[in-house]
């Protein structure tokens, strides 16, 4: 695909922004303006360096954060703004899909194979289309004791798929107990609860959301004085499959105001029933990552839900 091509693709979606922003603005400032920044950062990257070795990489790298941002602005949108989401999201996904495509035309004709990563390690392979049992096999990974997840994604891969890297050529490899498609996360989760109970009086709602636990964190000590109370409590949202997808957001008690009687900025009470929701995410704070099996609930309480309460705002 000719880089005019790409560039018509990223100004229609630089145009659809431009109709949303104000609005997208009073959901999440710091998602829209990031969507604004990678889509003007890729225009540049074509217009700079057309048919450069890279190009077409570092573009598809901004075009995900564009993507991840556009995700957590659905998260939080009112209804109607999530619709008119939907033609953004749109956009930017045929913006990676020319790139993608033009990408794999380019190792076609090096004759380079296809270049696949699992968990970070990266090799090309001869071939375009490979079952996941397969794929395992080929980064050394038993097929009887990991799977395979699209990055960020909720749903595993099912065994007898088929997987095509013009579709997709990033996945990552989870431990499982004894077979593909088993699971030891509620093992992990339950571990990582007792740890909190070390330190802190933890309560856990299993039933209140659909693929959601609720791990709970009584009296928690807010390291600021700019609230009207000293403590509140804690709620982190923890999806089903934890650890491999991090909790997101900061939940804290609904009465929570800043000092001066104003409400903390970002916030939303609409989000989960009986909880102030804090806009506040792993994926944009810098030097700041979630690694599944490493980091756990005491590090999101420790660095996530402190980070925010400490901005005192």
């Amino acid at each position: 695909m000719p880089t005019e091509s790409h560039l018509e693709n990223i100004q229609h979606a630089q145009d659809t922004h431009r109709e949303l922003e104000e609005r997208l603005e009073d959901v999440d400032e710091e998602a829209t303006d990031t969507v604004r920044h990678r889509l003007e950062d890729a225009e540049d990257a074509f217009e700079d360096a057309p048919g450069e070795d890279g190009t077409l990489r570092r573009v598809r790298e901004l075009i995900q954060d564009a993507q991840d941002a556009v995700n957590v602005l659905q998260a939080s949108a009112p209804d109607g703004l999530r619709d008119e989401l939907e033609t953004l999201e749109d956009q930017i996904e045929t913006i990676e899909d020319g790139v993608v495509n033009e990408l794999i035309d380019e190792e076609e004709d090096d004759n380079e194979g296809y270049e696949v990563t699992v968990s970070g390690e990266t090799k090309v392979l001869d071939q375009r289309t490979i079952s996941p049992v397969d794929l395992l096999r080929e980064f050394d990974y038993d097929p009887n004791q990991y799977v395979l997840y699209p990055p960020n994604e909720d749903e595993r891969i099912p065994k007898n798929a088929e997987l095509d890297f013009a579709d997709q050529n990033e996945f990552d490899a989870i431990p499982v107990d004894t077979a593909y498609g088993s699971t030891q996360l509620d093992d992990v989760l339950r571990a990582h609860i007792e740890a909190l109970r070390e330190d802190y009086e933890v309560d856990v709602d299993a039933e209140a959301e659909a693929q959601f636990t609720h791990v709970i964190i009584r009296d928690y000590s807010i390291p600021s004085k700019a609230y009207n109370k000293d403590r509140t409590n804690v709620m982190i949202r923890v999806h089903q499959n934890y650890p491999q997808k991090a909790p997101d957001w900061v939940y804290v008690d609904e009465d929570l105001e800043l000092a001066n009687g104003g409400q903390p900025q970002k916030a939303n009470a609409d989000q989960v029933r009986g909880w102030l929701a804090l806009s506040w995410h792993i994926n944009q704070l810098n030097g700041v990552e979630w690694e599944p099996y490493e980091t756990d609930l005491r590090w999101y309480l420790d660095t996530i839900v402190s980070g925010r309460l400490r901005q005192g705002n």
